[in-house]
């Protein structure tokens, strides 16, 4: 019996669904079929996920999704992206490199 999880992307509108075997499917399935459809490459790209209905974010890959749950996708640059990389970097007083300094 074929069950689905139905998700969206964060600024999309529109409603995808993902089908499966059986009444669960693991986080870690899940984050890799999206990779899979969309062609994300994992070294750039990761993926942070929430319930839509209760708003709490999934962490943990080893956890189940139940069939029917609406989940929102939001994606996130990943670990290999360099800017990123030398954003986290910088001192925090440092970070922001427009804001005004004394200038007397």
């Amino acid at each position: 019996m074929a069950s689905n999880i139905n998700y969206k992307f964060g600024a999309s509108k529109y409603w995808n669904r993902l089908k499966f075997e059986g009444t669960h499917l693991s986080v870690q399935d899940f984050v890799d079929k999206i990779f899979e459809l969309y062609r994300f490459d994992p070294y750039h790209t990761s993926l942070k996920l929430r319930n839509l209905y209760s708003k709490r974010e999934y962490t943990d890959l080893n956890e189940m999704l139940l069939k029917n749950t609406g989940v929102e996708v939001m994606r996130m640059p990943g670990h290999g992206n360099r800017a990123l990389q030398k954003w986290a970097r910088l001192p925090y007083p440092s970070r922001n490199p427009y804001k005004a300094t004394n200038f007397c």
